[in-house]
């Protein structure tokens, strides 16, 4: 398997984590809502947003990140492979 691929997915099952923490500190650290000086949508509808955006943010950005590394990794072993042994 090329690093290209395996460090990817490493990076989208790691970006997983961040949302599932997130909602780990809300349950385990409860905190009033902020009072924004303009109208806000409810509570709720602000989580979800939260949470979506970490889910894909957090997942793209360490997908890309693995993406990259394991590219690299790869080039490197491609100029230099690793004696059999």
């Amino acid at each position: 398997m090329r690093k290209s691929l395996l460090f990817t997915l490493i990076g989208v099952v790691l970006g997983l984590g961040a949302p599932i923490g997130a909602l780990a500190l809300l349950w385990f650290f409860p905190h009033p809502p902020f009072d924004f000086p303009i109208s806000s949508p409810p509570s709720g509808v602000n989580t979800f947003f939260f949470l979506t955006y970490m889910l894909v943010g957090t997942i793209v950005v360490f997908a890309t990140f693995g993406f990259f590394t394991g590219h690299d990794e790869d080039r490197i072993l491609k100029r230099n492979p690793p004696p059999d042994g």
